[in-house]
C-alpha cells in the first residue's frame, strides 16, 4: 500500500503532484475520493482540503513573506493550551508551516495575514484547495500524523483563524479629520486630545466587547453578541490603534482606528462631527496659545450670596447611606474622600460594596470600582447582584435566573470596572480612567479597594509617608475638581492581641505607612467585626469627620446577611434568629 492508498483510507482524497503542481488532471477529486488508481500514483502527495476529506483544513503559514509562526504558537500556547495537542503540524521545504484539523465549518481560500507589501504570511487552504504533505520531498513532521486528522469544534476553528488573522499588516486607517471643528494654528484637535488622553478599554466594554486576554502590549477583543472564545480585534497590535478583523460590528473589516474614532463609532453612531462637538464640550482640545495658569482669587460676593443660604437654610446633610442610624454619623458628600479601614477579613469591602449599592437603589448614583481583590470580575458581579436582588445566586433560594438579566443591568448602568490584571498599575492610571468615566459616564463616586495595589508602585527614592502623602493630596483634589466621592479602602499593620487576646479596634493612625491617612482624609471609618454570646455583628466605627455638618464621631452597629451580601440595622423588638430568617 503506497502512501495515496493509505491517506485515502483514512478518508483523504489525495493526488499526485511534481513539486507542488498536480501530475494529474485532478478536479474530480475535489468531490470523489480516487480508488484503483491510486495504486498506480508516484511522485509527492498533496491533500484536498474540505467536505471530500472530512472537513480537512491546512493553515499555511509562509515565513518567506514574514515569520509569524513562533508569534502565533506561543499566542496559542499561553491562551489555548487544550487546542495544540488536537492539531496536525508539518514544516515545509522553505520553513514554513502547516497547520491541519478537521472541522464542520466551511473553511474557503483565504488569506488571512498579508505584509505591508501585500504578499500573504498566513492563508487557507479551504474547501476545494490542496496543500503537498509529507512524506513528499523536503517535508517533515513536527505534531500528529495525517493518518489520524481529529476534529475540533467550529469555536476552536475560529480562534485559529482569528487569531492568525490579527497578525494582518494590511490595515486601512479611517480618516476622521475632516469635521469643520478643528481648532486653528497648532492647538490639539478635541480628537487628538482624546488620542492622547483616554485609554478605551473601559468604553469598549461598556459597548459589549469583551476583553479576552493581554499579550504584552496587545489586548485582544471579542465582539459583542459572539460566542465562543474567538478573537474579533485588536488594541495596540498597531500601536495606540483599535484593529478590527471581523465582518460583524460596526467597524470596517481590516480597519484600524484610534481612539476618537472608536468613541465617534460607539458613542454616536460614526458622525463624527457631532463626537468632536462632544469632545469639545467634554473639555476636550486645546488651543495653540495656552492661558497663563495663575492664582485664582475667589469672587466675594458669590461667597457671601452662599454664606447668606447656609444661615436661612444650614448646611445641607449628605445623601443617606442606606441606614438610618448610620446617616446619625456619616454622609457622604460629593467632593470629599472616605478612608475605610479595618482587619483582615472583618468585611471592609463588603461594606464598601453595600454601601455604594444601597446610594445607586436609593439615589441612582454611578460608580468606577477598581478592586483588584475582587477577582474575578464575574465574583464581583454576583456578589453586586446579590446586594441588589436581596437574594443569594447560588445555594438554597437562590434567585431565578430568569431575573439575572435584569439584575445585571442595573449594574451596568451603575458600576464600572476599571481593568485590574493591568501590571505596574498606578495612581495616576486609576484617575486616568476615573476621568474618562466621568466624562463620558457621568459617574459620582470612586471606590479603590484596596490601597497597597497602587503602593506596589511606589518610586524607590522616596519613602512610604512622602508617597501615601503625595498620593492623598492628589486624591483629594481629583474628588474636589470633578466632584465625586472618593472611597480608599486601607489596610493596618499588623495589629497585636490586648490581655484578653482580642484585636482592638484598629485607629486611622494604625494604618500602613503613613499617619496622612488620619490627617489627609476628610472621612475615617473602622469596620470591625465582633462575636459576643454568641451573637456575630459588625462595628461601623466613625474616627475622624471633617466637616460637622457631613456627621460626628460615633458607633453603628450592623449585621451582616451571608445569603444576600446585605448589612441590615436590627430592630430592637426583633430577636437574632428572627433578623435571619426575615
Amino acid at each position: 500500500m503506497n502512501i495515496f492508498q493509505q491517506y485515502l483510507s483514512c478518508g483523504l482524497s489525495v493526488i499526485p503532484c511534481e513539486g507542488k503542481v498536480p501530475s494529474i488532471a485532478w478536479k474530480g477529486y475535489q468531490t470523489t475520493l480516487a480508488g484503483l488508481e491510486a495504486g498506480e500514483w508516484a511522485g509527492n502527495c498533496a491533500i484536498i482540503c474540505g467536505k471530500v476529506s472530512g472537513g480537512v483544513c491546512c493553515i499555511d503559514f509562509d515565513v518567506k513573506n514574514g515569520d509569524r509562526w513562533n508569534q502565533w504558537l506561543l499566542l496559542i500556547n499561553e491562551q489555548y493550551p487544550d487546542l495544540l495537542s488536537k492539531l496536525v503540524v508539518e514544516k515545509t521545504p522553505s520553513g514554513g508551516y502547516h497547520v491541519v484539523f478537521r472541522a464542520d465549518k466551511v473553511v474557503k481560500n483565504l488569506k488571512l495575514a498579508c505584509n505591508a507589501e501585500k504578499k500573504a504570511m498566513i492563508e487557507t487552504r479551504g474547501d476545494g484547495g490542496y496543500f503537498v504533505c509529507y512524506p513528499s520531498n523536503g517535508y517533515s513532521m513536527e505534531f500528529g500524523d495525517f493518518t489520524n486528522i481529529q476534529k475540533i469544534t467550529d469555536e476552536e476553528a475560529e480562534i485559529i483563524l482569528s487569531t492568525a488573522a490579527s497578525f494582518n499588516e494590511i490595515k486601512i486607517e479611517k480618516d476622521i479629520t475632516h469635521t469643520g471643528i478643528e481648532n486653528a494654528g497648532t492647538g490639539l484637535t478635541p480628537f487628538d486630545d482624546y488620542n492622547s488622553r483616554v485609554d478605551i478599554v473601559g468604553l469598549l466594554e461598556f459597548h459589549g466587547w469583551t476583553q479576552l486576554f493581554k499579550r504584552g502590549n496587545i489586548i485582544y477583543f471579542q465582539r459583542p453578541g459572539k460566542i465562543g472564545r474567538g478573537v474579533s480585534a485588536t488594541w495596540g497590535a498597531v500601536p495606540d490603534r483599535f484593529y478590527v478583523f471581523s465582518t460583524s460590528t460596526g467597524f470596517e473589516n481590516n480597519h484600524i482606528y484610534k481612539a476618537s474614532a472608536v468613541y465617534a463609532i460607539l458613542e454616536h453612531g460614526g458622525d463624527y462631527s457631532a463626537a468632536a462637538k462632544a469632545l469639545c464640550a467634554l473639555g476636550y482640545g486645546k488651543h495653540a496659545v495656552e492661558p497663563e495658569k495663575k492664582a485664582v482669587i475667589y469672587d466675594t460676593d458669590k461667597i457671601t450670596d452662599n454664606l447668606k443660604k447656609i444661615y436661612d437654610k444650614g448646611y445641607l446633610r449628605g445623601t443617606s447611606t442606606g441606614w438610618k442610624d448610620f446617616d446619625k454619623y456619616y454622609s457622604v458628600i460629593k467632593g470629599q474622600f472616605t478612608v475605610v479601614t479595618g482587619m483582615p477579613s472583618h468585611g471592609k469591602s463588603e461594606f464598601v460594596d453595600a454601601l455604594i449599592m444601597n446610594i445607586a437603589m436609593s439615589d441612582g448614583w454611578k460608580f468606577a470600582v477598581f478592586s483588584p481583590e475582587n477577582y474575578p470580575v464575574e465574583m464581583h458581579f454576583h456578589k453586586l447582584i446579590e446586594k441588589y436582588s436581596g437574594l443569594p445566586f447560588l445555594g438554597a433560594g437562590r434567585m431565578d435566573k430568569n431575573s439575572i438579566d435584569k439584575y445585571v443591568k442595573f449594574i451596568k448602568e451603575h458600576f464600572y470596572f476599571i481593568d485590574a490584571l493591568e501590571e505596574d498599575i498606578t495612581l495616576e492610571l486609576v484617575l486616568k480612567a476615573s476621568k474618562e468615566l466621568i466624562d463620558t459616564k457621568k459617574i459620582d463616586g470612586l471606590v479603590i479597594d484596596p490601597w497597597n495595589e497602587i503602593e506596589l508602585c511606589k518610586p524607590k527614592d522616596i519613602s512610604s509617608t512622602e508617597f501615601i502623602g503625595k498620593c492623598l493630596r492628589q486624591c483629594r483634589k481629583f474628588a474636589r475638581r470633578n466632584n465625586i466621592h472618593l472611597w480608599i479602602v486601607a489596610h493596618p499593620t499588623k495589629m497585636v492581641k490586648d490581655k484578653n487576646g482580642e484585636y482592638p479596634v484598629p485607629e486611622l493612625y494604625d494604618i500602613e505607612g503613613s499617619a496622612h491617612w488620619r490627617n489627609k482624609a476628610d472621612n475615617g471609618i473602622c469596620v470591625y467585626r465582633v462575636t459576643k454570646d454568641n451573637l456575630e455583628y459588625t462595628e461601623i466605627n466613625v474616627q475622624k469627620i471633617k466637616y460637622r455638618y457631613t456627621g460626628c464621631i460615633g458607633k453603628a452597629v450592623l449585621f451582616y446577611d451571608q445569603k444576600s451580601g446585605r448589612y441590615y440595622e436590627k430592630k430592637e423588638t426583633d430577636s437574632v434568629a428572627d433578623f435571619f430568617n426575615d
